[in-house]
């Protein structure tokens, strides 16, 4: 374990300070008055570029104070201080009043070959909440759980018991001690484990595979005043249309415009309220995105016709492109050069999802973004609503792992990334391309778009429902805690398939 000790002071600038190390550098910096943030890397400096998740941040009102004093330095400001000791490479978070939130033991913040790695304390009667979307009980203290996005078909704890990572990776926590209330976000897009208190009772360890220790800290100490900070941090969710708040039907599949058009009549023949009908991939032609089959002539037609009822109509997009030479969009993402590379960094990478081998848009790139929102803008002309956007974890037939090879390359916006640094961005990447193309149809108005992956800050961009949930009152009780815990880590507007997915709802559960 190469950890932070032996440092000295380097420099000490404004609301920062920089640290050396005979290994690492580390830096403790006031973020504003509410939020600390702690960085450590084996480089020489730290990385220049903002991450996607965190929102640029105004230091013109932080108010801090720095002080070294028997070893140990420290930066206060009004909310709370964040402490290092340059001996043994220990740190900690207090409060406004010294209240302890947080501490890591001696040599336990570092890394350990590549991999980075943090090791809190855990106190009697803490609780630990969070963790963005995650099945289990509402406090995950004694569960591992992973941050991997990933295509998971029925995620009830009866069909995956050992269950550690789901759709959305959102590496924050809320800490519950003696009434006291801490937050913890480690932004880093890899794959991260955290064992909170299940191998060893009092300590919660965590690892990344690979990149920087960059931990932000919210002292609190009240709930919301952690809630709000992290919002602060990572952005707020846009107001969505206010038909977003009604009840929309949604079902895996209406094949037909005939069968939409017929559950839509029936809903206003019972006299039930419904805003809006979702239609699944089984509109499209042969599973081409931003197309319409066969069996959904004319949509437009059928869109004015539901309209005229009180429906708005939102269609599903799967981001793989169809391996097709005759096909638009395939020819136009290929002139763009818009796919995710092989590990070679020349090739496309080819994979299969439902139109069968596909290509994936490297949404990380602008260029590709600004492309995939004019394709959606155009096809939107017919008359939809909103967009909902799933299978982009990205989810991948062609590999056991399910999902695009590790080694595969992004060109991202600040340069190239591969699969295992891209991966937790892809959904959320996705979800803003698809937000622009919402506002470039319709730029006074409020999009609406539903995302099944993202990341840290995707409430920018989307809402998010859970996935392929189960019809059982298991799945239900799941449901509420999975929620709850996605609307603490910032994803105000999220919810799950009333009736579930698999399986058919019972009368009882419905209503439940």
């Amino acid at each position: 374990m190469v950890s932070a000790r032996g440092g000295t002071v380097t420099r000490h600038h404004g609301h920062s300070v920089e640290i050396d190390c005979a290994a690492v550098r580390v830096e403790l910096s006031a973020v504003n008055d509410e939020v600390f943030r702690l960085r450590m890397t084996r480089r020489r400096g730290f990385a220049l570029y903002p991450t996607c998740a965190v929102l640029p941040q105004s230091k013109a009102t932080v108010k801090s104070e720095f002080r070294e004093k028997n070893g140990i330095v420290s930066l206060s400001t009004p909310g709370g201080t964040l402490w290092f000791d340059l001996r043994h490479g220990s740190w900690g978070l207090l409060d406004a009043v010294g209240t302890e939130l947080f501490v890591s033991p001696p040599g336990e913040t570092g890394f350990q070959g590549d991999d980075g790695k943090v090791t809190l304390s855990l106190r009697t009667g803490e609780a630990v909440f969070g963790l963005g979307e995650s099945t289990g009980p509402f406090n995950k203290r004694g569960l591992i759980r992973e941050f991997w996005n990933t295509d998971v078909l029925g995620h009830a704890p009866a069909i995956h018991p050992a269950l550690r990572s789901l759709y959305i990776s959102i590496p924050f926590a809320l800490s519950l001690r003696a009434g006291n209330a801490a937050g913890f976000f480690w932004d880093n897009s890899r794959r991260q484990q955290w064992d909170i208190g299940q191998t060893c009772l009092d300590r919660w360890e965590m690892t990344c595979a690979r990149g920087a220790v960059d931990l932000y800290l919210f002292p609190g100490p009240g709930v919301a005043s952690v809630i709000e900070s992290f919002g602060i941090l990572t952005g707020r969710m846009p107001l969505p249309p206010l038909w977003a708040l009604g009840y929309h039907q949604c079902r895996y599949s209406y094949e037909t415009r005939r069968r939409v058009e017929e559950v839509a009549a029936e809903f206003r023949r019972r006299q039930i309220p419904c805003d809006a009908i979702y239609i699944d991939i089984h509109y499209m032609d042969e599973y081409r995105v931003f197309t319409f089959g066969r069996r959904f002539p004319l949509p437009a037609s059928m869109i004015q016709k539901l309209a005229r009822k009180g429906f708005k109509v939102v269609a599903i997009i799967d981001p793989g492109v169809k391996e097709d030479a005759a096909f638009a969009v395939w020819q136009r993402g290929i002139a763009l050069d818009a796919f995710v590379k092989t590990a070679g960094g020349k090739e496309d990478y080819v994979g299969a999802v439902w139109p069968g081998p596909s290509r994936f848009p490297d949404f990380l790139n602008a260029k590709v973004r600004r492309w995939w929102a004019e394709e959606q803008r155009d096809f939107g002309k017919v008359g939809l609503a909103g967009y909902w956007n799933d299978m982009n974890e990205p989810a991948n037939f062609a590999l056991p792992a399910k999902t695009l090879p590790e080694d595969t390359v992004h060109r991202g916006d600040a340069g190239k990334l591969r699969h295992r640094q891209a991966h937790n961005l892809y959904g959320m990447a996705m979800a803003q391309a698809s937000r622009e193309g919402a506002l470039l149809a319709h730029p006074n108005e409020r999009p609406f778009i539903i995302t099944r992956a993202g990341y840290a800050g995707v409430q920018r961009h989307a809402l998010v429902w859970t996935g392929d949930n189960s019809s059982t009152w298991e799945a239900l009780a799941d449901s509420l805690q999975m929620l709850l815990n996605l609307s603490m880590s910032g994803v105000a507007f999220c919810g799950s398939d009333v009736g579930g997915f698999l399986e058919n709802c019972t009368p009882e559960l419905l209503v439940r």
